[in-house]
């Protein structure tokens, strides 16, 4: 059995509102009047809370890894919240005894339940007995959750024609689109299988998804076709639409569209050709110089923000377009040399913007705001977890979550050129084969919220 030590002055207060956590700012003593004996069998850390009707709130942890039980001196009339947590105080970056104050935040944790002291002295405290509270509200930001690798993958015969687009289709399952019109499926936990069913004509540069299930497909020259997939039918069957000219030889294509109604699309190539396609045909409405990037060959990107609609950065220099009505207009993008957009992304109504000093803006009205900024860039930003994921420099990803920002972490072991969001909690990183190797795969997870970081 552990006893925590007499604390040293420092103050804690709940935050205002439902809540899951408790914010900590400074601490002082309380009187003791008696002690209390909790069971915590089951538990790997757990943080009491006292809150005297008089005088300054403490908090003691407790390392219960080993120990059945925990003692602490309480006051007269008390209120004691006691946190478990299935985890242990180091991975909770917490010290055992009593919790020093300042500009903190409690984690959130497995379970939550409180009590009330009396004037007589407690000798055993079995935590049933204690009154649950339900944990309610969003989780404040604590400790980051941490990348769990869940393996990785090579596409065969992409060293020299590398992977394009992928694509969700469920929590199972994926496809990839290589330069050389080739396909692969992907089901979680197992290799890659290449479609030899589809025809390498088939456009493969760039692909969008609409929630019903319906998937677009753009190649050289603007090639589109249309293929319905879901969870149970393979991607076989595609239906040619539209060509928007066969002379044009593009290495990578941007696409992206209306996720109900009638389609419209917005297509952007590295030959710098924006088009829209509506009522089942294309309009071209810019071409300019092609785009050319020191690393990748090509950087761009578009957005559907409306019938009509759509943002595009790459062709426009420091520049974001937008389309509306017909009329391509150009606005200053949020950052300038040499901080340049990189890459645009959207998700619903909202739209991100990344750029090659890895700041990530996202569009509110017609203005841009700093989301937050990545040290690995932001070649790459993808909607993942209710949040973002940004980066893709050395593999690595900076994460905004309701855990606030979390530092960047690697998950795949060099230069990243995709992202997608697998599953919830399940990341797919593409990363670039170097020389005569092939792309790989790298699938990461995230543990659940109430799980340990």
């Amino acid at each position: 059995m552990r006893r925590a030590q007499s604390p040293r002055a420092r103050r804690a207060r709940w935050p205002d509102g439902p809540t899951s956590t408790l914010a900590l700012f400074s601490m002082a003593c309380a009187p003791e009047a008696s002690r209390i004996v909790l069971s915590v069998e089951g538990a790997q850390a757990v943080l009491v809370v006292s809150l005297p009707e008089d005088g300054a709130t403490r908090v003691a942890a407790f390392d219960t890894r080993s120990e059945e039980t925990v003692s602490m001196p309480v006051a007269d009339a008390e209120n004691l919240f006691v946190l478990r947590y299935a985890c242990a105080l180091d991975d909770l970056s917490i010290s055992p005894g009593w919790v020093e104050g300042g500009d903190r935040t409690l984690p959130r944790p497995s379970s939550l339940q409180r009590g009330e002291s009396t004037a007589a002295a407690v000798t055993a405290w079995p935590i049933e007995e204690l009154i649950p509270i339900r944990i309610e509200g969003p989780a404040r930001p604590g400790p980051c959750r941490k990348w769990v690798s869940r393996g990785h993958f090579a596409f065969p015969g992409t060293a020299a024609y590398p992977i394009r687009a992928v694509v969700r289709i469920s929590n199972e399952r994926a496809f990839a689109t290589t330069a050389d019109g080739r396909f692969f499926e992907m089901t979680m936990g197992e290799a890659p299988r290449l479609l030899t069913e589809i025809s390498t004509a088939t456009p493969s540069l760039a692909a969008f998804r609409r929630p019903s299930g319906e998937s677009w497909l753009a190649g050289y020259g603007g090639k589109l076709v249309r293929a319905f997939v879901d969870d149970r039918s393979p991607l076989t069957e595609v239906e040619v639409l539209e060509t928007l000219n066969d002379q044009t030889h593009e290495g990578h294509i941007w696409l992206d569209g209306s996720d109900d109604g009638e389609p419209e699309l917005f297509l952007l190539s590295d030959s710098s050709r924006f088009a829209q396609y509506r009522e089942g045909h294309w309009r071209s409405h810019f071409e300019g110089d092609p785009l050319e990037d020191e690393r990748t060959g090509a950087f761009g990107g578009v957005a559907w923000i409306g019938r009509g609609e759509a943002l595009a950065i790459g062709p426009f220099g420091e520049n974001v377009a937008r389309f509306s009505t017909g009329t391509l207009e150009l606005e200053p993008a949020p950052s300038q040399a040499p901080d340049v957009p990189k890459t645009l992304v959207r998700s619903g109504r909202r739209v991100w913007l990344g750029t090659s000093l890895g700041n990530v803006f996202e569009r509110s009205g017609a203005s841009w705001e700093l989301s937050f900024s990545s040290p690995s860039g932001a070649r790459i930003v993808t909607p993942f977890d209710r949040g973002l994921v940004a980066g893709g420099r050395d593999g690595e990803f900076v994460r905004l979550s309701s855990e606030g920002v979390c530092p960047a972490e690697p998950i795949a072991p060099s230069d990243a050129s995709l992202a997608l969001a697998w599953t919830d909690r399940a990341l797919l990183v593409v990363a670039e084969g170097h020389g005569d190797e092939d792309d790989q795969g790298f699938v990461a997870e995230l543990p659940g919220e109430d799980a340990c970081p």
